[in-house]
């Protein structure tokens, strides 16, 4: 929680950032500084993980008081999940500032019904950590989108380069 907490701090001021950038830089210079504060809070996302994975013991039994069956996987999982939906969260940003809403809605539904049914599927045969493969899925795919959707835009002349 703590990490999603920071995520959703930096991006109350994200999206006004990247869209002053996108108008003083070109598309790829603007990429590449998203890359980088997203490599940032993901490094800070794992650092975060990386504590919470070594005091887990403690955690679990002092201060949850609680027993988790599997716990270490779905300890794992959810790890893995916050790691994706940071970089989700922040790699879209090029996209919004450059309003390319249907495609994010269009990779949105797509990796959320491919996350249901993969969950559906997988909770079968994996229990509840099932249901954490199947977001785990969707959110890798909506990443992976991202990510191309990004790279293809940068390709593109950017408004900057159109005027020098």
């Amino acid at each position: 929680m703590p990490v999603n907490l920071v995520s959703a701090g930096v991006s109350t001021f994200m999206f006004p950032t990247v869209a002053g950038w996108l108008k003083e830089q070109r598309v790829p210079d603007v990429l590449k500084r998203v890359y980088l504060l997203t490599a940032g809070l993901v490094l800070v996302a794992l650092f975060y993980l990386l504590v919470l994975w070594v005091l887990r013991d403690w955690i679990f039994t002092t201060v949850l008081k609680k027993h988790f069956e599997n716990r270490d996987v779905l300890l794992m999982l959810w790890s893995a999940i916050c790691i994706a939906m940071v970089m989700r969260d922040h790699l879209a940003y090029t996209l919004i500032a450059h309003a390319r809403f249907r495609r994010l809605s269009a990779m949105a539904a797509i990796s959320a019904l491919i996350a249901i049914s993969t969950s559906v599927i997988a909770m079968r045969h994996y229990g509840q950590a099932g249901a954490l493969i199947g977001i785990l899925i969707g959110e890798g795919l909506s990443v992976v989108g991202i990510f191309i959707m990004a790279l293809r835009d940068a390709r593109q002349v950017s408004p900057v380069a159109a005027s020098v």
